[in-house]
């Protein structure tokens, strides 16, 4: 299937969207055809063009709160020149679902981590089969809106390495200063309240704090994939707990050194 994922960053800093990239790693291992966009200026919306050359068969939008004042006028400009289904996710519509659907014209929602709820909801557009029932998806029909369970949350370790060529990777560290962004782990093991990942954990009742960190030598392929083919300067790690395991952080900078030095 032809899928166009769509990152709103209207007045916010310009960050690479590692969910967006691991979604679209996904998608792309299983044979789907994935394009991205960015939209960063308040009267920019998906373009007629983006929406014909891609041939898209799925839009998914993924959402900040700070972007849910923008999310209409988007999906009326999808709207108005394809017949896409339209589905969202992001931690707005994970932690405030039913406030997704006050927007006219979104077909669907994912809550929580969503690489492989997406993937079905692909394989089963492309296969034409039910896809009704995947956990994680929130969709809207006829009477209401129909709601699922939250899927299982998925290891890092189990995803391939997120996707950085479905657009101009090199542009945005140009634009950044050199500096390039890297996230090895995926929640957090404390629990204050006012976080979102506490919030996140709380929609997984089943199971343990969905925490999970690459593998030290696969957080160094994964730096060394960048550095054969993009041109930066400085690593930033945006990790919410990266040195809590000692053994890993010692061995991570064991590796870097060897690596890198």
């Amino acid at each position: 299937m032809n899928i166009l994922l769509v990152s709103l960053q209207i007045n916010v800093v310009e960050a690479y969207s590692y969910g967006l990239g691991y979604i679209a790693a996904v998608l792309k291992e299983h044979g789907h055809t994935v394009t991205q966009e960015i939209i960063r200026n308040p009267y920019t919306t998906v373009s007629a063009e983006t929406l014909h050359r891609c041939k898209a068969d799925i839009v998914g939008f993924s959402v900040l709160s700070s972007q849910m004042p923008y999310l209409q006028a988007q999906v009326n400009a999808v709207r108005k020149h394809s017949s896409a289904f339209i589905v969202c996710g992001g931690i707005h519509p994970t932690l405030d679902p039913e406030s997704v659907f006050l927007i006219d014209g979104i077909n669907a929602l994912i809550r929580g981590y969503a690489e492989y709820p997406f993937l079905k909801l692909a394989d089963a557009f492309r296969e034409k089969t039910d896809y009704t029932n995947i956990e994680s998806l929130w969709l809207r029909e006829e009477g209401g809106i129909l709601k699922n369970s939250v899927a299982p949350a998925c290891s890092l370790t189990s995803l391939p390495f997120p996707d950085k060529d479905i657009f101009d990777y090199q542009g945005l560290l140009n634009r950044a200063g050199g500096f390039n962004r890297f996230i090895f782990s995926r929640g957090c093991l404390f629990n204050c309240p006012y976080c979102s990942n506490k919030a996140l954990r709380d929609i997984y009742p089943v199971q343990a704090a969905p925490y999970s960190i690459l593998e030290p030598h696969r957080a160094i392929e994964e730096i060394g994939r960048d550095a054969s083919r993009f041109n930066f300067r400085v690593i930033f790690f945006d990790d919410d707990c990266i040195t809590f395991n000692k053994d890993w952080f010692y061995e991570f900078f064991r590796l870097y050194k060897k690596s890198f030095s």
